[in-house]
């Protein structure tokens, strides 16, 4: 059974979400970048909140909606972010489940439109995302901005 749950209420998950993000987007460096990222986005009655996916009780998943997650694009509010699944558990549809879970609670929160980045092509038009516009992340990367509507 699939459960999605605020890590507010299970913050004993902190470590290994913290854990999953650096080994997912970080560098050699930053693990507390990221520890601080995920510690600091416990609030959910505000924007910065993070969800984790849990498997007959095992955590599989997770991501965030914040406020914003490309600071060259500061014009642009909220976001999906750091959605990630653990290997063994991709191609089981988690990580459409948990995109929609961040896209209820936007709406939720009065929010009419939601954004991401990526350098991904092709997965987020599964689930309506519409390509937006290209942007640079702080590693000066070139990434792919999408945009979703929440009707």
């Amino acid at each position: 059974m699939l459960d999605i749950i605020d890590l507010n209420h299970r913050k004993d998950l902190i470590e290994i979400v913290a854990h999953w993000t650096w080994q997912e987007w970080g560098t050699e460096n930053n693990y507390f970048f990221f520890k601080d990222l995920v510690q600091y986005s416990l609030n959910e009655n505000s924007i910065s909140q993070t969800f984790v996916a849990l498997l007959d009780g095992e955590p599989v998943g997770t991501v965030s909606l914040i406020k914003n997650d490309l600071k060259s694009r500061q014009d642009l509010s909220p976001w999906l972010a750091s959605l990630y699944i653990v290997e063994e558990f991709r191609h089981l549809g988690l990580g459409l489940k948990l995109q929609n879970f961040v896209i209820d609670r936007a709406e939720l929160l009065g929010y009419k439109e939601l954004y991401l980045f990526t350098k991904l092509f092709g997965y987020y038009e599964k689930n309506e995302w519409i390509f937006f516009d290209e942007g640079h992340s702080y590693f000066g990367d070139k990434v792919r901005i999408y945009k979703k509507v929440i009707i």
